[in-house]
C-alpha cells in the first residue's frame, strides 16, 4: 500500500503516540496539536487518507482508534491489552520464587520485608510527632502555622500504614 507524504507524516505522529502510550485509542487533540497551522489542511487530508485506507478509524468526535491493519503497517505487533498488576503487592508466587533463587532462608526474609519497612516509617513518624509535641509544649511552635497541618499529615500517614 502506498501512502502520500501527508499520510506518512500523520502515521509517523500516530506511531510516536502509540510508543508513548501503547493503546489503540488516542485523543484526536493529541494528534492535531502537533500539526503546524500553516500545513493543517495537508495533515488533515493525510488523516482522512488514513481513515479511507482503514489504518485508523474514528472513535468518537474527540478520539481515533488504530486498527489492526494500522498497527501492522507501522510494524507493531497487535497484542491483547495486558491486565493491570499492582507491582507493590507480593504474591505467594513472588515469595516462593525469591526463596528458590536466593536459598532456603530467603523466604522468611522476603515475607518480613514489608513489615520492617512499615515499622521504620512508623518510628520516624512517631519521632516527628514527638518532636512537634515537645516544641509545641515549650511554646516554640505556638505561632508556627504549619504545626497543625504537620500533625494531621503524620497522623494520617500512620493510619495509612495500618498502625
Amino acid at each position: 500500500m502506498d501512502l502520500t507524504p501527508s499520510e506518512r507524516a500523520v502515521l509517523g505522529q500516530i506511531r510516536v503516540l502509540y510508543e508513548n502510550a501503547p493503546r489503540r485509542d488516542h485523543p484526536l487533540k493529541a494528534l492535531t496539536m502537533q500539526w503546524p497551522p500553516l500545513h493543517y489542511d495537508a495533515y488533515k487530508s493525510g488523516y482522512a487518507g488514513l481513515l479511507a485506507k482503514r489504518l485508523i478509524k474514528d472513535g468518537d468526535a474527540h478520539s481515533f482508534k488504530i486498527t489492526d491493519a494500522g498497527l501492522k503497517f507501522m510494524g507493531v505487533a497487535a497484542s491483547a491489552p495486558s491486565p493491570r498488576v499492582d507491582r507493590n503487592k507480593r504474591t505467594a508466587e513472588d515469595v516462593k520464587r525469591a526463596a528458590s533463587s536466593q536459598g532456603v532462608g530467603s523466604q522468611v526474609v522476603a515475607a518480613k520485608e514489608p513489615v520492617k519497612t512499615r515499622l521504620v516509617i512508623l518510628a520516624v513518624s512517631a519521632l516527628a510527632l514527638l518532636a512537634l509535641g515537645i516544641l509545641a509544649g515549650l511554646g516554640i511552635l505556638v505561632d508556627w502555622p504549619y504545626a497543625t497541618q504537620m500533625h494531621h499529615y503524620l497522623s494520617h500517614f500512620a493510619r495509612q500504614l495500618g498502625f
